[in-house]
């Protein structure tokens, strides 16, 4: 146990020095920061550390554990019923639980908050349901894919502007730190019990599906309302150090509650299945119920951190770099923010690590958060350059998912997968709380209009590493084939000249 702390502290270190080393160079070379704020930022930097190392040590032992054991047991049930009504009621479940998606819904006014929270949680749910039966039926990743964002592109039509980026930014804040590694492993499982030499193959994309529903849900909500306004999050800028101790406390408080609220629906499912289907044995459920502590304050310590110590800091630096005499310099500022920052976001270090062990190593976990790394970094300097110049966002937005569309049919299946979940990953909780803000202060001073020009921007964030991921595909199929070529016709000049 201790050793596995140390092994996870020490790759928790990899990820959060590098962001915490960068922001701290902004302040001190390129915009005047209060010291408050970088104090601020240091302590929230060292419970980013804690908390990720503690998350992914929890998530090892208890969240992959939970998804396949519940997988498993409701594949061996062989009652497909059972299997697709627990699906519907998971992805609900653990969609409205998000916080994050009741922050997205108390910026739109307009639409009552339940209905929206409940509109997406449908979407994720039935989602859910399509991605199990996807897998249980053999039926390709990239076909539902596409038939689901031709979809949203028909849908588009009918409904006004403003929904377009809410509804890709729901698509982002579903995806939680917690319910990533759930819905992996839940799918690994599936896939697993399923067997057949397809199966390393079909255990990933579940995510990328589950992304799918929000956009629809809120498209098809948007032909029933006409138009929208939207206020934007509320970011208290407190500075002082009399006020730290006060912003800290109330950060934990809240974030006790919110990380409860996710934490609780899934242990509990996994409780009921437990009960009555599952029936591990005690020393697997205490280990599990360990894993689900440690995850528990691991996420807590993450999210105080990053509510605290990222959030007001992002804005800031965003602000006033545009107001410096080192304006000229904010694009590849963007772009190295988001290569390194994705890198601090809890369910990467999943996605990398299942990865790398499901294709025995063929995409490596370097590569692999590299490629995301590249992608984030160009997302946030294209939502720079939009907020600066007003542009609006489904101009990036809508090409980046057809071209990642169309590599889908040439690229392996494992690639188009794993690009797509990778984008439901990227838009984490640090994009969230730093990178939206560090945007919306840029747009500020820019256009004066901060809503406008940071909305969509979470949006762009999962979408950009897809389209990477899939170049990354690309290349990698092109150099397979033609090394095989090589070989086959070195093989066959070889025999010739034995033959001659």
């Amino acid at each position: 146990m201790i050793n596995n702390l140390k092994q996870k502290l020490k790759e928790s270190a990899f990820s959060v020095l590098p962001v915490t080393f960068i922001v701290l160079g902004i302040c001190l070379f390129f915009v005047q920061i209060p010291g408050s704020e970088i104090v601020k930022f240091v302590i929230s930097s060292v419970l980013l550390l804690i908390g990720i190392a503690l998350f992914s040590m929890g998530a090892d032992m208890s969240m992959m554990p939970i998804g396949q054991s519940i997988a498993a047991s409701l594949t061996k049930s062989k009652k497909l019923l059972l299997l697709f009504l627990s699906c519907s009621v998971m992805g609900l479940i653990i969609t409205i639980a998000e916080p994050d998606l009741t922050v997205l819904a108390n910026q739109v006014p307009t639409i009552n908050k339940w209905l929206f929270v409940m509109s997406v949680g449908i979407g994720v749910g039935l989602c859910f349901l399509l991605g199990t039966i996807r897998i249980i039926f053999k039926i390709p990743f990239h076909i539902i894919l596409t038939i689901g964002y031709i979809l949203v592109f028909i849908l588009m039509f009918f409904v006004s502007k403003n929904f377009w980026a809410l509804s890709f930014d729901a698509s982002g804040v579903t995806t939680g730190a917690i319910s990533v590694p759930f819905i992996m492993s839940f799918c690994l499982g599936i896939s697993a019990m399923r067997g057949g030499n397809s199966s390393e193959e079909d255990g990933f994309g579940l995510v990328a599906i589950c992304s799918l529903g929000p956009i629809l849900s809120v498209l098809i909500l948007g032909i029933f309302i006409k138009d929208i306004t939207i206020t934007g999050a509320t970011t208290i800028i407190e500075s002082g150090y009399d006020s730290m101790a006060r912003l800290f406390g109330t950060s934990l408080i809240s974030s006790l509650k919110d990380v409860a609220l996710v934490l609780l629906p899934i242990l509990a499912i996994f409780l009921i299945f437990q009960l009555t289907i599952i029936k591990l044995p005690k020393t697997q459920i205490y280990k599990i119920l360990i894993g689900v502590l440690y995850t528990y304050i691991g996420i807590v310590l993450f999210m105080v951190g990053v509510n605290v110590g990222f959030s007001s800091l992002g804005r800031m630096i965003g602000e006033k770099l545009m107001e410096s005499q080192f304006n000229y310099l904010i694009y590849p500022i963007s772009f190295v923010l988001g290569y390194i920052i994705v890198l601090a976001e809890p369910a990467v270090h999943i996605l990398t690590s299942q990865v790398a062990f499901v294709s025995g190593n063929t995409i490596r976990k370097k590569i692999l958060g590299r490629s995301l790394s590249i992608g984030v970094g160009l997302s946030l300097t294209i939502a720079t350059l939009r907020a600066v110049l007003n542009i609006n966002i489904m101009w990036f937005i809508l090409p980046i998912f057809a071209l990642s569309l169309i590599l889908s049919f040439y690229n392996p299946k494992l690639f188009t997968a794993v690009a797509f979940d990778a984008g439901g990953i990227a838009s984490g909780p640090m994009s969230a709380t730093f990178l939206l803000p560090f945007v919306a202060g840029i747009a500020s001073i820019a256009t004066g209009n901060a809503i406008s020009g940071a909305f969509g921007t979470v949006a762009l964030i999962a979408s950009t590493p897809i389209l990477v991921i899939q170049i990354l595909g690309a290349i990698a199929k092109y150099t397979r084939d033609k090394t095989a070529k090589q070989a086959a016709f070195g093989k066959k000049i070889t025999i010739l000249e034995y033959d001659y």
